[in-house]
């Protein structure tokens, strides 16, 4: 099994994208997983950026749910962020 590793820098890059996508709007669409359920395309707030992560809420049948996704989940795919797809390199 091949392992990929994440240098320090595409945390930062990450991190960039994220502040930038803040400063436009706090609302961003996940795809996550949590507690063993699936969410695809749900609307989130986000929260708090972070050095290693960000927090993010969204109302999830009826409740509000919080979520701390970890940048290497984003860096691995693990966690889709539709809108950094739409920010330039």
């Amino acid at each position: 099994m091949e392992r990929k590793s994440i240098a320090n820098g595409d945390f930062l890059e990450l991190k960039n994208k994220l502040e930038q996508l803040y400063s436009k709007t706090h609302i961003i669409h996940v795809d996550l997983s949590a507690k063993r359920r699936r969410f695809n395309n749900i609307t989130a707030t986000i929260d708090g950026i972070y050095d290693r992560f960000l927090c993010i809420s969204s109302m999830v049948n009826k409740y509000n749910e919080s979520f701390t996704i970890t940048y290497i989940d984003i860096l691995t795919n693990v966690v889709k962020i539709f809108e950094l797809a739409d920010i330039g390199d």
